[in-house]
């Protein structure tokens, strides 16, 4: 039998693991490395020039930022009390029982429609 010989691993990490990347992995890690290249070299906001003509910079129209508030998602903290938890696990855990029971008699009238086909 012919020895393989033993492949350098492209980076730290497959070293320590051990192995080759497959081409996945490999995909992966070059899509990371250009995202994080990209996010390197991109220009930041800081990096804008400033407008010094007051006529230049204007100021946005209120039915403009309006409009974006509206769009926007808004992310808030919700807190339920104590029953409207529990009201949701009621109706989780009915929907679940429902589904199981359809399912078993799905599986019980395939089991008696299989035997008196065989």
């Amino acid at each position: 039998m012919a020895q393989r010989t033993p492949t350098r691993p492209t980076n730290a990490r497959s070293a320590r693991q051990g192995r080759r990347l497959n081409r996945a992995e490999q995909q992966a890690m070059e899509i990371r490395r250009a995202s994080t290249e990209r996010a390197l070299t991109a220009p930041r906001q800081d990096d804008q020039p400033v407008v010094t003509n007051p006529r230049m910079a204007g100021t946005v129209s209120p039915s403009r930022t309006r409009r974006r508030r509206e769009s926007g998602p808004t992310a808030r903290a919700v807190t339920l009390t104590r029953e409207q938890e529990y009201g949701f696990i009621r109706t989780d855990l009915r929907r679940l029982l429902l589904l199981s029971g359809a399912l078993v008699v799905a599986m019980v009238a395939a089991l008696l429609l299989i035997e008196t086909l065989v």
